[in-house]
């Protein structure tokens, strides 16, 4: 099921992590660029999405976890329990009961009745229904066996500069500002970090990095735009902005300016 997250008091990534640690069940995240591949950002509108695995043993005991959740707080009951045992049959229904204009983004995926992520090797199988469903592939996929804030930090930053995810940023960001994170702990871990990926992340949290490379980082809608600052060691900074995905970065000259 999908549906996007828009103005609410609590983060879901927050709530999905710590659902994840004290319940055994993973996640993956998909963004923009997946669905794209099927043309379904229309249906989909995606602000941030999250795919929800279910990977207890005890299906059952995992339908119960998910509706005690605020994730699904105002999803009927039969709803969650006929998605976690029909998998991609409950798509349509589920689509349409939520409101459109009250979405939330979210996909519900059990492994073995509609998306085989943990099957051998822990490979998602591009063959199955739930994959083509979503116009997916395991290139597509970020996989986060764990909930670990800084784990999923770390993977949502390298999505975003492998996949060019712009949602993995948007992700990251909105992990950052739960207040799970801090700037300290991303200084100390800097040299287990390829620089592109550092740069990026600090610049995700609003901190000046020093680096000639074009930092892409766009907001939430695409009407406003968030710029990351760069530093180019002669005491002169530059701002830069994508304008939208696929867009080539927009770079101002070393006084500041942005030009079109």
């Amino acid at each position: 099921m999908a549906a996007t997250v828009r103005n609410i008091d609590w983060s879901p990534l927050q709530a999905t992590c710590s659902m994840l640690r004290s319940n055994y069940i993973h996640h993956t995240i998909v963004g923009e660029v997946a669905l794209m591949h099927c043309e379904a950002t229309t249906a989909f509108n995606p602000e941030f999405s999250i795919e929800i695995c279910l990977a207890d043993a005890d299906v059952s005991k995992a339908v119960g976890i998910l509706k005690s959740s605020r994730l699904f707080e105002d999803v009927p009951d039969h709803v969650i329990t006929q998605s976690c045992h029909e998998g991609t049959a409950a798509y349509t229904r589920l689509q349409t009961v939520w409101d459109v204009s009250q979405p939330r983004n979210i996909i519900l995926l059990p492994p073995s009745a509609f998306f085989n992520i943990w099957g051998l090797h822990g490979v998602a199988n591009p063959r199955h229904q739930g994959t083509r469903l979503l116009g997916l592939s395991e290139e597509d996929m970020a996989r986060i066996p764990l909930a670990n804030p800084h784990e999923l930090f770390v993977a949502l930053v390298n999505r975003r500069v492998s996949r060019h995810d712009q949602l993995a940023a948007l992700a990251a960001k909105r992990l950052f500002d739960t207040g799970q994170l801090n700037e300290q702990w991303l200084i100390e871990i800097q040299r287990t970090w390829v620089r592109r990926n550092y740069n990026l992340a600090m610049a995700l949290i609003g901190k000046t990095v020093t680096t000639d490379e074009p930092i892409q980082v766009e907001s939430n809608d695409g009407s406003s735009h968030e710029h990351a600052t760069a530093d180019n060691n002669n005491g002169r900074k530059r701002r830069m902005v994508i304008l939208k995905m696929r867009t080539k970065c927009v770079k101002g000259e070393e006084d500041g300016s942005l030009s079109e």
